[in-house]
């Protein structure tokens, strides 16, 4: 235990310190970041908030003997090493779908915006351009579009719902079949050539590192528009940005990276690209809705209550 008596709660990043802010009073909340404060109260530690992408290995694990919750505040946990705290005894929960249909939100109006080029229509008029030239080139009908989604999980699903008010043509692609109001397509590379609109949404699952590659993006095409969601180590971002720069793919919309946060100066002469700091599903809503389902599951562990969206059932796989 800490100098006071408390059970820690290890915060591993800055984002979600607020997450743990509520538990400041039963637990004495460690940030990860702080060497000293780690090394001296690593046996106090009994639960882990964390933002899901961060790394939490074997290696930190077996510092923490006391360990046994990793509570993300996201959906996606291609941060954590499951494996490894399943054979250690320690249970993993995500966000499970609270921040969903904000998701969804933020890649509808990403993805409207980047079509019907809002951003460059609002520089237009401040840079002054509009009494002296003509306005920028004509736009695509939204009901002309036809948008692929990949992965239709909560998230995509979604965004299926809430984009067809404006584009009604959609397709999906996902390795797994499931009955849905749309169509899927026998596979990525098909569904990339059918659509003018190529929307990621699939889990943040290692595997699937570069799933997004130079053929997927070449196969949009140089009138399309690649909208990323999900998470940016799906995507060959080098070969997004060759392809953006070369007019081989028409435009992109990103709130992910393969690097985060992301450098300003690798994305400065990149055309066509509208950029977000991956703040889709950061709502005030959604915000308090992970705060409550992590701080209860927090204080579960103590309680011995029971626990919101397991991800891995530690005590279920523990060899002990």
């Amino acid at each position: 235990m800490s100098n006071d008596g408390k059970p820690g709660v290890l915060v591993t990043d800055p984002r979600v310190m607020g997450l743990a802010r509520p538990l400041a009073g039963q637990f004495e909340i460690i940030d990860a970041n702080d060497a000293d404060a780690l090394a001296d109260k690593a046996g106090a530690v009994i639960a882990i908030v964390s933002a899901g992408v961060d790394r939490i290995d074997a290696a930190l694990l077996d510092r923490l003997p006391k360990l046994r919750l990793i509570a993300a505040g996201a959906t996606g946990i291609d941060g954590i090493d499951t494996e490894a705290a399943a054979a250690r005894g320690v249970t993993v929960t995500n966000a499970g779908t609270l921040h969903a249909n904000d998701v969804a939100d933020y890649a509808v109006v990403m993805t409207l915006a980047a079509r019907q080029q809002v951003v460059r229509a609002d520089q237009w008029v401040r840079d002054g351009r509009w009494p002296d030239e003509p306005m920028m080139k004509r736009r695509t009908s939204l009901a002309s579009e036809r948008v692929g989604i990949v992965g239709m999980g909560a998230i995509g699903s979604a965004v299926a719902r809430k984009i067809s008010a404006f584009c009604p043509d959609i397709g999906w692609w996902a390795p797994r079949a499931q009955e849905l109001p749309w169509p899927r397509h026998d596979s990525l590379i098909d569904l990339a050539r059918w659509s003018s609109i190529l929307i990621l949404c699939a889990r943040g699952d290692p595997a699937l590192t570069g799933m997004i590659s130079a053929e997927v993006i070449d196969a949009i095409g140089p009138q399309g528009l690649f909208m990323n969601i999900a998470r940016g180590f799906l995507v060959d971002e080098d070969a997004l940005i060759d392809a953006l720069k070369a007019g081989r793919l028409g435009q992109a919309a990103l709130d992910v990276f393969a690097v985060e946060p992301a450098q300003s100066a690798r994305w400065r002469d990149v055309p066509n690209v509208l950029l977000s700091p991956h703040t889709a599903g950061v709502t005030i809503e959604s915000g308090v809705a992970r705060r409550e389902v992590i701080t209860g599951n927090v204080q579960a562990i103590l309680t011995g209550g029971q626990l919101q969206n397991i991800v891995v059932d530690g005590r279920a796989r523990n060899p002990a």
